[in-house]
């Protein structure tokens, strides 16, 4: 395929099995003209009804309200009017700052940048708690977030709501096929699952001696095997998960060999 410079083209691809049963996939493409030499980022003009004007082959830089999105060179398929607000929402420690592109209805191209100002708190130590979360209807979704000085940052792959919420919920963890004074299988299935950061560091002890866990992301579900590894008598069996947020959560168990 070859296309005019600086044109964008929408492509579908079809294919189909021996049974008739068919994938769609479709993208967006645009054949980017010469290489610029780059510019350096600065803060967009003043919002209005019209939008922020960005470019999708430049850097872009939105700086409002305690907000900041960064977006690359190429992230965008075409230049647009990045629609910006921020409103209170139930829940957050922050505001919610949106972004929406107005006239191309597309997911960018690849990761951006967001850094929100950290809100005062009046326990300190709960700033490591801290995440940016993205909102999707009711639903809070976190962002893997870094701290930047006096910003949190985060890199989501979809335009939409951003704001900060706290994660001070510790992990569940749910025995699936065993329970304690129980004879003990070849396998141990625990099922560990967290409220908003997502799961971190997971580790199991038998006797005191660490051994591999398996963890099907699929199923959020650990898998132990106890072959070889237990003596003939009651044995205990320690779990410990650790949620991005550095919250613990530690359950032990006896079992019979």
């Amino acid at each position: 395929l070859s296309f005019a410079e600086g044109s964008c083209h929408r492509l579908r691809y079809e294919v189909r099995d021996y049974k008739g049963n068919l994938a769609t996939h479709r993208f967006v493409v645009r054949a980017l003209a010469a290489p610029k030499e780059q510019e350096p980022a600065e803060p967009l003009a003043g919002i209005d009804h019209r939008g922020i004007p960005v470019s999708y082959f430049k850097r872009n830089l939105i700086e409002q309200n305690g907000f900041k999105a960064l977006l690359e060179e190429s992230t965008l398929y075409d230049n647009d009017l990045m629609l910006y607000s921020v409103a209170p929402y139930k829940g957050l420690l922050s505001p919610l700052h949106t972004l929406t592109l107005q006239q191309h209805d597309l997911p960018p191209h690849k990761s951006f940048t967001v850094r929100l100002l950290i809100p005062a708190l009046q326990d300190t130590t709960l700033i490591d708690k801290l995440v940016i979360v993205s909102i999707n209807g009711d639903r809070l979704n976190a962002l893997a977030t870094k701290r930047k000085g006096d910003y949190l940052e985060a890199h989501p792959r979809v335009f939409g709501g951003f704001g900060i919420s706290i994660d001070t919920v510790p992990p569940t963890i749910r025995a699936v096929n065993f329970k304690s004074g129980q004879r003990c299988p070849a396998v141990l299935k625990v099922k560990v699952r967290d409220n908003l950061s997502g799961i971190n560091e997971y580790h199991c002890y038998i006797n005191g001696t660490w051994v591999l866990s398996e963890h099907d992301g699929k199923t959020a579900t650990l898998h132990i095997s106890t072959r070889n590894t237990l003596p003939p008598g009651k044995n205990e069996v320690r779990r410990q998960v650790t949620d991005v947020a550095g919250n613990q959560t530690e359950t032990t168990f006896t079992l019979v060999q």
